[in-house]
């Protein structure tokens, strides 16, 4: 990456887009009457999608400015494992406080649990338990598979753009035809980038192009017009579908919205969007922990106490556990203060 690359790539509002994704998130699981009846909009802008599209963007970045594998990888672990650790060592309270109320004690579920959740068997939940643990991680399984996959694409870089349009394409005809399918193999590629690595690959060909589609931008602002037309049209079907809880948006939405995503992080010129902490992949971890927190211990939730104890995590675990661990990353993207 050239100095003039770097310097225009730096200046992007994508920690402030990854914080309002995170919360995106959290208040569409809070269950809250009040979002459902006053943001109801939300579910149109689905924070999930836009993760898969910056981490495909960004982590492709990474690669190519290290194109070291050892201190990839060993970045990987620094950004993802301190939270999930912690994070999983609050879920595994969770799982004894529920086990303490039954008859058998299954230990050995749950220190399954626990492992599966620092390997890659996050979506796994003790058998005997219906209510979901931590029901967000099933994503990290995708993000780490992908973090695997990335220096493939590096392997000859003459050929990197050939090898992601057509894991692009592999992934689209694996989302059209056979992800629906309802059978226990399905279910497992369904946890791999297979299903959703169309998104992660969109992220990553806005990097690969990085000059041109920035020459442009101002351009891709335009893009909110389609994306309200497509919410106006509102069909529910692999190009348009623009409504969603999860991450299933149509390939034309998600195509439109992504332009916008790009166009706001670096067209966007106001300070306070300029934020120096990243406290998204936090919300995103704990939100659901918290949760089940309040419906274990007293039976119900809040939305105000979702937002406020989640918020209290995030902060504790930015500044007291990953940035510690982000400042000993090796060739950072950018600056940890």
């Amino acid at each position: 990456m050239d100095s003039k690359k770097k310097n225009k790539f730096f200046k992007n509002n994508f920690e402030f887009l990854r914080l309002i994704c995170a919360i995106q998130v959290m208040l569409n699981h809070s269950g809250s009457e009040f979002i459902y009846k006053y943001f109801f909009f939300i579910d149109h802008f689905p924070g999930l999608p836009i993760f898969f599209f910056i981490s495909g963007y960004l982590v492709f970045a990474s690669y190519d400015k290290t194109q070291n594998i050892k201190s990839f990888y060993l970045n990987r672990v620094l950004r993802l494992y301190p939270a999930l650790i912690l994070a999983t060592i609050l879920g595994f309270f969770l799982v004894l406080q529920i086990y303490s109320n039954y008859k058998v004690f299954h230990y050995s579920e749950a220190i399954k649990w626990f492992f599966y959740q620092l390997s890659l068997g996050q979506n796994y939940n003790p058998d005997n338990i219906d209510q979901k643990i931590n029901w967000v991680t099933w994503t990290l399984t995708i993000e780490i598979l992908f973090y695997i996959l990335v220096p493939v694409f590096f392997l000859n870089k003459k050929y990197t753009k050939f090898l992601v349009y057509s894991f692009l394409i592999i992934s689209l005809i694996y989302w059209c035809l056979l992800s629906k399918i309802n059978n226990s193999l399905i279910y497992y590629i369904n946890l791999t980038p297979l299903k959703v690595g169309w998104m992660f690959m969109i992220g990553s060909l806005f990097y690969l192009n990085f000059d041109i589609i920035y020459k442009y931008k101002n351009y891709l602002f335009y893009s909110i017009i389609i994306i309200f037309l497509i919410i106006l049209y509102n069909q529910n079907n692999l190009l348009f579908k623009s409504y969603t809880g999860g991450h299933d948006l149509g390939f034309i939405y998600f195509l439109f919205l992504m332009m916008f995503v790009f166009w706001f992080a670096y067209s966007i010129k106001i300070k306070i969007f300029n934020i120096n902490f990243d406290l998204s992949y936090g919300i995103y971890l704990y939100h659901s922990l918290v949760i089940n927190f309040l419906w274990i211990f007293f039976g119900k939730s809040s939305l105000f106490l979702i937002i406020i104890l989640t918020l209290i995590l995030s902060i504790f675990s930015w500044f007291l556990i990953e940035r510690k661990f982000l400042k000993l990353k090796i060739n950072n993207l950018k600056r940890v203060y």
